[in-house]
C-alpha cells in the first residue's frame, strides 16, 4: 500500500471510530427480556398475556411479548385479521432485531387512548439534541384501521418537551414474508435544560376493528452538532497529514541509508 493510501485508511479508521463514540445511545429496549412472561421494566396501562397460549391475546388493551405473533395466534389464522400469505399456512412474524425466533417483540391489540410503553429516569445532557426511533409492524389488513401512537417526552426540570406527530404504524399491503414490514418512526427533540427526561407512548386510535401491530427497538441516541462534526473532521484531516509526513520521512532516511552504503562500496 502507497504511504498516501496507508495515511487515506488511517484517517478513515479513526473516522469510523470517532461517528461510534459521536452516535451516544442513552437508552435501547429490543425487548430481549431473560423472562418476558415475569417482571417487565417498562410501565403501561395495558394487561400483560403470556405468550404460551394460541390465540391468547385477548380481550382489547393486551399485550404480550413475542417471538412469532403468528404462532402464538394459532398458526396465522383469522384472529386479529392476520392472513396467511398464499400457500404459507403458518407465516411467521418475527422481530426486527435479529428476524428470526431468537428475537423477541411487544406485540399489541390496541385500545383506547392510554400509554401503551413509558419508561423513566433516562440520564441525558442538557441542551443537547436527541433523536428518537422506534420500529413498527402491523398485523392487520383492515384498510385505515392501523395503530396511531403519540410519544410525549418530559424532563426533570422542564415539564412537557415534545408532543411529537402522530406515529402511524406501517400498512401490511402485499408482505414479501411476514415479519419483514418493520418500518422506522423517528424525530429529533432537544432536552432543554434537563438532566433527566421520561417519555410514553399514547396510544390515539380507540376503534376496536385493526388497531393491532408491534413495536420493536425503541432508541434514544445523541445527535451531533455540526460544529463538532466540523471540528472533528479537521482534526482528522491533521491526524493523515502526520501520519503522511511520518511516513515520507521514514523513506528519505531509508533512501539516504541505501545511497550512503553504495557510496561506501564503491
Amino acid at each position: 500500500m502507497s504511504s498516501l493510501r496507508w495515511a487515506l485508511a488511517a484517517v478513515l479508521v479513526t473516522v469510523g471510530i470517532q461517528s461510534s463514540i459521536s452516535a451516544q445511545t442513552v437508552f435501547f429496549d429490543n425487548f430481549q427480556y431473560a423472562n418476558p412472561n415475569g417482571a417487565l421494566p417498562f410501565t403501561t396501562t395495558y394487561g400483560h398475556i403470556a405468550n404460551t397460549v394460541p390465540n391468547g391475546l385477548a380481550p382489547l388493551g393486551s399485550f404480550m411479548i413475542s417471538n412469532n405473533i403468528a404462532a402464538d395466534l394459532g398458526g396465522g389464522i383469522a384472529a386479529h385479521e392476520i392472513i396467511p400469505v398464499a400457500g404459507d399456512g403458518n407465516p411467521n412474524f418475527f422481530d426486527h432485531t435479529f428476524g428470526n425466533a431468537e428475537g423477541l417483540y411487544m406485540a399489541i391489540n390496541a385500545s383506547g387512548a392510554t400509554n401503551i410503553y413509558g419508561r423513566s429516569g433516562i440520564a441525558v445532557t442538557p441542551n443537547q439534541e436527541y433523536r428518537f426511533s422506534v420500529w413498527l409492524n402491523s398485523w392487520t389488513n383492515l384498510d385505515g384501521f392501523f395503530g396511531q401512537l403519540d410519544v410525549q417526552i418530559t424532563g426533570n426540570n422542564t415539564g412537557l418537551l415534545a408532543a411529537n406527530p402522530v406515529l402511524v404504524a406501517p400498512t401490511v399491503g402485499d408482505y414479501p414474508a411476514w415479519g419483514q414490514n418493520w418500518t422506522e418512526r423517528t424525530f429529533v427533540f432537544n432536552v432543554g435544560n434537563n438532566d433527566t427526561i421520561s417519555f410514553e407512548m399514547i396510544n390515539l386510535f380507540t376503534n376496536a376493528l385493526g388497531n393491532d401491530y408491534q413495536i420493536d427497538d425503541i432508541s434514544i441516541v445523541a445527535v451531533p452538532e455540526p460544529s463538532a462534526i466540523a471540528l472533528s473532521g479537521l482534526g482528522l484531516a491533521a491526524v493523515g497529514a502526520a501520519v503522511y509526513n511520518r511516513v515520507q520521512a521514514r523513506r528519505r532516511r531509508k533512501l539516504r541509508a541505501k545511497q550512503q552504503a553504495e557510496a561506501q562500496i564503491a
